[in-house]
């Protein structure tokens, strides 16, 4: 009887110990888990990974104006095309005028389609559709409005300049900025050598084929001027775009290539003035 018991009793110990092993195994196992789990509660959620749209027009830069040259038939032109989110501002103007031609309208199902307008006339209308590579540049169709014919167009990329709205176009005010760009074209072109000379902060560095030349006065620039306005100077300086300008802090660009003048704003007397002239060839 005793034995029994004892066989009873050890047997029972031996359950007991198996149910408690596994018991806390079970505890232990579950409260690692609850650890883990608090720990991921604690955590800042992984983002998922940016989705990037396919479509070529959300390539453009956001909140820039994204700047283009082609040509609409045989006629060049310069194109200023700004993206704000889904939508795009489009301007454009060509070598024999100073007037923007432009609308703006929403990327719909990856296709834009904006009517072109100057003031309250219809010019074109612009179809870009946003399924293409833009390693090759812009490709669009244009139809214009005064003889409904359309052409395929290639737009090349020449710069992007960062810009908050679809107006801020420069460091400046546009309206300023381009009449003062527009006024040294006119200048150069008509040969008016004095007003040009009252156009420049002076000492004035000149830049000829990597050579720097500097003029202390206007009539030092005036007894050079032969030697800046080249022939060549000129002709660039005749087919230079007054809109959708390069600047930087350095200031803007109106010419191009090795060909240019630079202006910005003079601090001390609040004007516009020349700061540089790069000329080559």
């Amino acid at each position: 009887m005793v034995n029994g018991m004892k066989k009873i009793t050890k047997n029972t110990l031996i359950s007991v110990a198996i149910v408690i092993i596994v018991a806390t195994a079970f505890i232990l196992f579950a409260q690692s888990n609850i650890g883990e789990i608090s720990d991921q509660v604690g955590q800042t959620p992984t983002s998922a990974p940016e989705t990037v749209s396919p479509n070529a027009l959300y390539s453009l830069q956001n909140h820039s104006h994204n700047i283009y040259s082609g040509k609409i038939n045989q006629q060049e032109i310069l194109m200023d095309i700004f993206r704000d989110g889904d939508c795009l501002t489009v301007s454009y103007v060509n070598k024999n005028s100073e007037d923007e031609i432009g609308g703006k309208n929403p990327i719909i199902e990856g296709v834009a389609n904006i009517n072109l307008s100057q003031g309250s006339k219809l010019i074109a209308a612009l179809h870009i559709d946003g399924n293409q590579n833009f390693s090759d540049g812009l490709h669009a169709k244009i139809s214009m409005s005064a003889n409904n014919k359309a052409f395929d167009i290639v737009l090349a990329t020449q710069y992007s300049i960062s810009g908050q709205t679809e107006d801020d176009r420069y460091i400046f005010n546009k309206t300023q900025v381009e009449t003062m760009a527009h006024n040294i074209k006119q200048d150069i072109v008509a040969g008016n050598k004095t007003a040009l000379s009252k156009l420049i902060a002076y000492p004035l560095t000149v830049t000829i084929e990597n050579k720097k030349y500097t003029y202390k006065n206007s009539t030092e620039f005036l007894n050079g001027y032969s030697k800046i306005i080249t022939n060549n100077f000129l002709f660039v300086m005749s087919n230079a775009y007054t809109k959708f300008m390069f600047n930087n802090y350095n200031g803007i660009m109106v010419g191009s290539g090795n060909n240019n003048i630079w202006f910005t704003k003079n601090a001390d007397n609040n004007k516009f003035q020349i700061v540089g002239i790069n000329i080559s060839g």
